[in-house]
């Protein structure tokens, strides 16, 4: 029999690029002193949770999440994993412009002025309506994300249950976490305007299942 496993996906925390409402995908920039500080609580909250293993996405904004999570409690012999499927959607020529030209150019692909929510809905639509603007030829399909993201999710399920079970600690971005919401619990979309930084998502696998069982929950004693 399998033994379940215990995914605590959490978003980064706040950067540059955030906090200049910038679009952020392949592009990075570093953690504000705030997202350091909700790193840090998160840390805090999380130090009693006994990780089987940690990964993050090997964009640097993640990474930093990721080591400083890891950095209180006992996590002696517990090395954080790098692994670029768990990266954000890539934009193209989109990265870095005001996330309100990234708003439009989906609008515009898409029909019309949505709403968030409408946007949740259609999730496996944005991709394209984004490659439309792409002048680079760089942005992602919505094929590429969901195979990439359900590979990481699976291979590392069935190993760990293999290995005994356990809980693990998955540090990636917004649009991921959204679609990893999207192939799982599509219901669920529907409590969520937007992943927070540094908020957590726990995903439950058990028998070749995957439940998720918490969305985008703040955690910080700060909020």
């Amino acid at each position: 029999m399998s033994q379940p496993v215990i995914f605590f996906v959490t978003r980064h925390g706040e950067t540059l690029l955030n906090l200049l409402g910038r679009v952020q995908g392949w592009s990075d920039s570093p953690l504000t002193p705030q997202g350091v500080q909700d790193a840090c609580l998160l840390a805090e909250m999380m130090e009693s949770i006994p990780f089987h293993a940690a990964f993050s996405s090997d964009s640097g904004r993640a990474v930093e999440t990721a080591r400083l999570i890891l950095s209180r409690g006992n996590r002696e012999g517990l090395s954080l994993r790098q692994d670029r499927r768990l990266r954000e959607w890539c934009f193209g020529s989109l990265e870095a412009l005001p996330m309100k030209e990234l708003t439009e150019a989906i609008s515009r692909g898409l029909g019309g002025s949505l709403t968030m929510g409408e946007m949740n809905a259609r999730m496996e639509e944005l991709p394209d309506a984004i490659k439309q603007a792409d002048r680079s030829g760089w942005a992602e399909g919505f094929d590429g994300v969901r195979r990439r993201l359900i590979s990481f999710f699976r291979q590392t399920a069935e190993e760990t249950s293999a290995q005994g079970g356990g809980n693990i600690l998955v540090v990636s971005h917004a649009f991921s976490i959204k679609t990893v919401l999207y192939l799982l619990a599509p219901q669920r979309l529907g409590e969520v305007e937007k992943i927070q930084n540094a908020s957590v998502t726990t995903i439950l696998w058990r028998e070749g299942v995957f439940e998720v069982q918490a969305v985008n929950q703040r955690i910080l004693s700060s909020q």
